[in-house]
């Protein structure tokens, strides 16, 4: 899979379910940029885990200077099919992606639309410059060279070994998810 030169190496379903999961983040907002969604996929992803010993998706991520970033998500977030409008910010161009008429349901996925809910509720509040405070003072950032591949079989095995209330994201209340379309993780590291 590619989008204007960036290439992923996601299977096509599995792009397409990263590409609904960032619709389904846009459902709940006006508008995101790129930078914004990046941090809120890797929140999911650690929460995910935190709480289910899962990932939400196969995105590959790695440390930037910026906080964890996603070249599949970039390419998902390109490739979406929503209306877009070039702004400046900071003197800089950049492309607001806007929700018109996303009502969300993108996902055939209740559990990962209930991460996203429980996630969003728990952001929604949080500027994205402390999103990628998180990113950037989380385990994986830490443990991870820069632009090397975040290990998230290394980070299950971690968790693995402390009390479910010291993991960074474990929610006591976390929805109950009754299915399996999460993404198994492979612990053996």
């Amino acid at each position: 899979m590619s989008s204007q030169g960036i290439e992923t190496s996601l299977s096509p379903d599995d792009f397409q379910e990263l590409k609904g999961v960032i619709k389904e983040f846009l459902s709940k907002y006006r508008y995101l940029y790129e930078f914004r969604v990046q941090k809120l996929v890797f929140y999911a992803e650690v929460y995910a885990i935190d709480n289910y010993e899962r990932r939400l998706t196969d995105a590959s991520w790695k440390p930037y200077i910026y906080g964890s970033f996603s070249e599949d998500v970039r390419v998902a977030v390109r490739d979406l099919d929503v209306p877009t409008q070039t702004v400046y910010r900071n003197g800089d161009e950049t492309i607001k992606y806007l929700n018109k008429g996303l009502s969300g349901q993108h996902l055939e996925s209740n559990a990962k639309r209930e991460i996203i809910n429980r996630v969003h509720g728990r952001t929604r509040n949080q500027s994205t410059q402390e999103l990628a405070q998180f990113s950037k003072s989380h385990w994986l950032f830490e443990h991870t060279d820069y632009e090397s591949v975040m290990s998230f079989e290394r980070y299950l095995n971690y968790i693995q070994d402390i009390d479910e209330g010291d993991r960074s994201l474990f929610d006591s209340d976390h929805p109950e998810i009754r299915d399996d379309s999460l993404v198994q993780i492979n612990n053996e590291v």
